[in-house]
């Protein structure tokens, strides 16, 4: 969601920092972050693609694809870590 919505690293390590201050996360679950960022664009695919198929739109073309992927691939990159 971060990556469509534009949200700023700064907004981001802001938000982290205000929860931080109200509820301290272990490093186990500040580890998990960016992995389960990755997960739910898995998920979120896997609705869309589901949605697609039982209403039978065309939405499944070789872009649509490889938009989906490049944007996970940009997920697992250093720049594109979100926390």
């Amino acid at each position: 969601m971060s990556l469509s919505a534009g949200i700023k690293r700064k907004i981001r390590d802001g938000f982290l920092a205000g929860y931080q201050e109200v509820q301290k996360l272990t490093s186990a679950e500040l580890s998990s972050l960016q992995p389960l960022t990755q997960m739910a664009h898995l998920w979120a695919w896997a609705i869309s693609i589901n949605a697609t198929a039982i209403h039978n739109w065309s939405r499944l073309d070789d872009f649509y694809t490889k938009r989906h992927l490049h944007q996970l691939k940009r997920l697992s990159t250093k720049e594109w870590q979100l926390f």
